[in-house]
């Protein structure tokens, strides 16, 4: 039962060793820090969207495909980029 539990741990530990970290920051605030680890299957994201002198800008976490999306929008003056490497937003 000891070596279950401390495989366990372990697995545990190393998860969260590996876990992606992005700059996270948007208006309005969403973000606890400046800095945020992504679940399983995000990626960094850095999007602004808007018209005019003052584009929303938001850096964080977010699913690949919504990343992709965003950052491509098209119909509304969009741009951004998708990256999946430690702070690379």
């Amino acid at each position: 039962m000891k070596t279950v539990i401390l495989t366990l741990m372990v697995l545990v530990v190393v998860s969260q060793g590996e876990a992606l970290m992005c700059h996270c920051s948007s208006i309005p605030a969403i973000c606890p820090g400046s800095v945020e680890t992504c679940e399983l299957g995000e990626v960094c994201g850095s999007i602004a969207v808007g018209v005019g002198p003052s584009p929303y800008h938001m850096r964080r976490c977010m699913k690949a495909d919504e990343c992709m999306r965003l950052s491509n929008a098209g119909g509304a003056y969009s741009h951004g980029r998708c990256c999946s490497r430690d702070l690379c937003n």
